[in-house]
């Protein structure tokens, strides 16, 4: 029984089936929406009429299992000061959430400017007291929004940024108020962070159809939730393949912004030189920097496709490309993602942060720290 966005089973054919075979795109859909909404499309998946399934095969590889949001105070002050009178009175609940949020922000850095730094659990009950609030219906109201002219500009590009800018906050902020969150500074950036696994350990029988399973330190960290079953000899033949590999300091986003004028030239007059007309191109390339990459049909290839870090997973887009361009790459935030990882994957947070003397006190923070 197919069930798809083109193709939708009703829920009594769905029940009929004791096996599902599901996208890692369409688990995460499952777990991703508020509480108030994800028990019942969660209870969906893993159970039929003979209660729980038994085998859940998961198709594509489990990139980005774990879903970090991250709320920093300029962020959402701003997206708090675009929001019009009238979607003030619209939405009243909504925004007295966000400001309320806002609030917690400035009392945390207040702590911690007392305390000397250091990260801390955001709720002192380990759920959010100002409780789960239900976004969808303001950001779809703010994404109409005219932001260059509110800025004084008719650029529809500056529009079409700061609106995604502003949506992303609030999707953050809706995550960060409906599970248990902490608070850390990013520098001297004050930050609200959550994390959470989209693919949950008590999943009923998952089998992940994923070739790369051996280079995902993700299952790793699972200890024995997680088998790896070694992948059969021929699956994947890169004989064919010629490995081109420059080596340079400053590949991370922000030094590929502060040099793409310069670097982005040099890229396209080698690759001009290096392959014949009749290749076809994929780039992928720090989101910041795709604006920089000539448009499809300004290059002389048959054919050129590009996107940008976190927009790749599980796309099959690229598959008619002959051709795979690698121009910088995407660095973990030192700051945030060990914690985000060791919150996510146990499943329960825990009531503070461990810092420097627990982990010499304890074994256990030291070895979570570690991983």
């Amino acid at each position: 029984m197919a069930d798809h966005t083109d193709h939708r089973a009703t829920q009594e054919q769905l029940n009929e089936r004791d096996i599902l075979v599901i996208t890692h795109q369409a688990y995460v859909n499952a777990t991703q929406t508020l509480k108030a909404t994800r028990d019942g499309k969660w209870q969906r998946v893993i159970n039929w009429r003979g209660g729980m399934r038994l085998l859940t095969i998961i198709d594509e590889a489990l990139c980005n299992a774990i879903e970090e949001s991250q709320v920093t105070a300029d962020n959402l002050s701003q997206a708090i000061g675009y929001i019009p009178h009238d979607l003030r009175t619209t939405y009243t609940t909504e925004v007295a959430a966000l400001e309320s949020l806002h609030q917690v922000m400035r009392h945390h850095l207040g702590i911690s400017a007392d305390s000397g730094g250091g990260a801390r659990m955001a709720w002192d009950q380990g759920e959010c007291p100002i409780g789960s609030v239900d976004l969808s219906a303001l950001r779809a109201a703010m994404s109409k929004l005219p932001y260059d002219r509110l800025i004084g500009k008719a650029d529809e590009n500056d529009r079409r940024c700061m609106a995604t800018r502003i949506d992303q906050t609030l999707a953050a902020a809706e995550a960060v108020l409906d599970r248990w969150a902490y608070f850390t500074l990013k520098g001297k950036l004050p930050t609200l962070n959550s994390s959470a696994l989209l693919v949950p350990l008590d999943a009923p029988g998952p089998v992940v159809l994923d070739a790369t399973a051996r280079e995902d330190f993700i299952y790793e960290l699972m200890g024995d939730r997680a088998v790896i079953i070694p992948t059969p000899p021929g699956v994947r033949d890169y004989s064919s393949v010629t490995l081109h590999v420059a080596r340079i300091t400053g590949i991370g986003k922000g030094t590929m912004v502060e040099r793409a004028k310069t670097r982005f030239p040099r890229l396209i007059e080698d690759l001009t030189k290096r392959l014949t007309p009749d290749r076809s191109v994929f780039f992928c390339v720090h989101k910041a920097v795709e604006h920089e990459l000539p448009d499809a049909g300004e290059l002389p290839f048959a054919n050129t496709v590009k996107a940008h870090w976190g927009a790749v997973d599980g796309s099959n887009e690229y598959a008619n490309c002959d051709v795979a361009v690698i121009f910088g790459l995407p660095y973990r935030d030192r700051a945030t993602f060990p914690n985000n990882v060791f919150f996510a994957l146990p499943g329960a947070p825990r009531r503070r942060l461990a810092g420097p003397a627990d982990m010499e006190r304890t074994g256990e923070p030291a070895r979570a720290h570690d991983s």
